[in-house]
């Protein structure tokens, strides 16, 4: 029967309609029963009786005797010691941060790492995402329509697997749009005379323990020698100046520029003519904003204060995750579908909290 069987049934009763009949659910195999077994044992609600407990108790013992994988307590994770007690980063050791995942530490540093130990699959929005940044990329300013853009994504294309035809073709409409906004963005900047500096271009700086390296997607200088510095971005626009000027990439691209980690190409592309920092932006190409195919999301040039700041919020991030244990939310709201992925990581009976 579907696992839903159960709830019409109750719902039926509760509403005064006539009770289903009770249907056995069998498991169709070993590791069916396992589970099975297993739930009624741990049942920490006890909705099930004292006398299934027990026969669960018995059955699963059964099994374990028969090598039956799962069966025997002393694989069961709620169970088992801690595997270290350590810090996740000892002493004086440099720790890693990634501009994009700033932000993800100080929602939550346990399912920052929860991330990082297994990050989700990748969808095809992130491949798409991959093929329009390469587009841009690649693309010839003075001659880079849409239908260019369009083309050189259409290139890749085949790179891309969909669980069906139809989401290929909203996934085709949606990329579509993104090539109309990188050519308009493209023709803007050549128009207002803000010439490509660096594509690509990776970075690293370092603050105390905190070592922050990423790529930045472009690099641009006007014609004053104002340095922009560019994120390109696929999906929905921010558009609340507050999270604008809080953006930990954005922060980050910036302190890269303050402590000189684009001087070298800098230099070489302008040849030792001065320059100043002219902010970062998020670029975003899904839908525009006052006529425009595109929309653009500005952090202005953060000063010494900001700056400053900005580093005190990176060596909060290495205390956060320098440590033993996590913190992070312990119960996660069943109906909160963008947790999904960690939502076993909280379970007593897996996790050992109870």
């Amino acid at each position: 029967p579907s696992a839903l069987f159960a709830l019409v049934r109750e719902h039926a009763k509760g509403a005064g309609g006539h009770e289903a009949p009770a249907r056995p659910v069998r498991a169709r195999s070993l590791r069916r029963l396992v589970g099975r077994l297993r739930r009624e044992l741990a049942d920490v609600e006890q909705v099930a009786r004292d006398r299934d407990r027990a026969e669960a108790a018995l059955a699963l013992s059964r099994l374990a005797a028969e090598r039956v994988p799962g069966a025997s307590p002393e694989s069961w994770w709620g169970l088992l010691a801690p595997s270290t007690e350590a810090a996740l980063f000892e002493g004086d050791e440099l720790v890693s941060l990634s501009p994009s995942k700033l932000d993800s530490i100080e929602r939550s540093p346990l399912d920052w790492f929860l991330d990082r130990i297994a990050p989700a699959e990748t969808g095809p929005a992130m491949g798409i995402g991959t093929i329009v940044h390469w587009a841009m990329e690649t693309a010839d300013a003075e001659s880079a329509d849409a239908d260019a853009i369009w083309a050189a994504i259409e290139q890749r294309w085949n790179e891309l697997v969909f669980e069906s035809p139809w989401l290929a073709e909203q996934q085709r409409r949606l990329a579509r749009r993104y090539a109309v906004g990188v050519a308009a963005y493209l023709r803007d900047a050549e128009t207002e005379g803000r010439g490509l500096v660096a594509a690509e271009q990776r970075f690293e700086v370092t603050v105390d323990r905190a070592r922050v390296s990423g790529v930045v997607d472009r690099i641009e200088v006007d014609a004053d020698g104002g340095v922009r510095i560019i994120d390109l971005k696929t999906g929905t626009p921010l558009t609340k100046q507050a999270d604008i000027d809080d953006h930990a990439q954005l922060g980050a691209y910036q302190l890269a520029y303050a402590d000189g980690a684009f001087d070298e190409v800098l230099n070489a592309v302008l040849e030792g003519l001065p320059h100043h920092p002219g902010g970062a932006r998020l670029l975003f190409v899904r839908e525009g904003k006052s006529g425009q195919d595109y929309r653009e999301a500005v952090q202005a040039t953060l000063d010494d204060d900001q700056l400053e700041g900005f580093r005190e919020r990176l060596r909060q991030a290495v205390a956060a995750i320098a440590v033993a244990q996590l913190t992070g939310v312990r119960t996660i709201d069943r109906f909160d579908f963008s947790a999904a992925a960690h939502r076993i990581h909280r379970v007593g009976p897996v996790t050992g909290d109870e």
